[in-house]
């Protein structure tokens, strides 16, 4: 049910007889000679073991392998089954163009903001078409692209945006077994604490927008209590996480009707790890650093792109 891959590398024939890696159609011919020859010595070995296990001459070849691709440009990341690449090839067929191939979760990821992805697949494309045209990579330049979409995810978290939060669904309390304990409660929570103030939502079902917040303890849930802008909203939410017996909170769910509108609340956005929200969004940003052999992040987000000032006066390619 499954096949194992093997890739190989002919750049050093091409570097070898070229005199530098390049991808004119003399070194493109020579990769394709090699690996041609590298084809037909594999059938020769299989051929071989066939008829050392003793099949007939008529069924030897019957065992057969390929070469299924062609990459002129594949970079690997430090993530198992993450990697980038041109192809130029597939099963025999010849592309007039070079399509981009990515492969790994983190590079496809459905749940990141459409923009951000464009930017990451801007962002791969052009490192490959800088080492193809033989010039260096600059990791300034990079960096400063990387640094431009952590400062506008914090500028929008910052200002009760939430267009780089993920959406979910509250539903009537009939759904659920234990509503008091589900999603739904949110429902109660918003009608009880912030709808006062920020207005009041339809009843479930409907959108929501999920926030994580930085209070997974009862010091840090009391911390961003005391943060809180508004006190009264502050007293509000908890009188209501004691009659609901809790005394840690790492997840919201608010309305994204009311939010649309009024925006997040400041009372939420001082709750966020806006850190943690940046690396989550851009963590697939930093694979691309680590291919380039620049290696800057630990489990405790030490250092983020954003956090080197400097990069503010690179001007990144759009």
């Amino acid at each position: 049910s499954d096949t194992d891959s093997t890739i190989f590398t002919v750049q050093w024939w091409v570097e070898w007889y070229s005199g530098k890696i390049n991808f004119t159609q003399k070194s493109c011919a020579v990769r394709d000679s090699v690996v041609y020859l590298a084809s037909q010595s594999i059938i020769h070995l299989l051929a071989l073991m066939t008829a050392n296990m003793g099949v007939i001459p008529e069924q030897r070849f019957q065992l057969a392998m390929k070469n299924e691709y062609c990459f002129p440009v594949f970079s690997l990341t430090s993530r198992s089954k993450h990697y980038f690449a041109y192809m130029g090839a597939r099963e025999g067929l010849v592309f007039k163009e070079l399509e981009l191939e990515l492969k790994g979760v983190a590079l496809k990821n459905s749940n990141c903001p459409p923009e951000v992805m464009r930017q990451l697949r801007k962002l791969i494309t052009d490192v490959m078409d800088t080492v193809m045209a033989g010039e260096l990579i600059s990791i300034y330049e990079v960096m400063g692209r990387i640094a431009k979409v952590e400062n506008e995810i914090k500028a929008s978290i910052l200002g009760g945006k939430y267009e780089y939060l993920n959406t979910t669904q509250i539903k009537t309390r009939e759904s659920y077994k234990t509503p008091d304990s589900s999603n739904y409660s949110y429902y109660t929570m918003w009608e009880e604490v912030f709808a006062s103030k920020y207005g009041h939502t339809e009843a479930p079902t409907y959108s929501a927008i999920k926030v994580s917040v930085d209070a997974d303890n009862p010091t840090k849930l009391k911390e961003w209590l005391l943060r809180m802008p508004d006190q009264a909203i502050a007293g509000k939410l908890k009188d209501w996480l004691d009659k609901n017996n809790k005394v840690t909170m790492s997840t919201m769910l608010l309305p994204e009707i009311v939010c649309g509108v009024a925006g997040v609340p400041q009372e939420v956005v001082c709750g966020i790890d806006i850190r943690k929200l940046i690396y989550a969004t851009t963590s697939s940003f930093y694979l691309i650093l680590e291919a380039l052999g620049f290696y800057m992040q630990d489990g405790n987000l030490t250092r983020l792109v954003s956090d080197y000032e400097f990069l503010s006066d690179i001007q990144p390619i759009s």
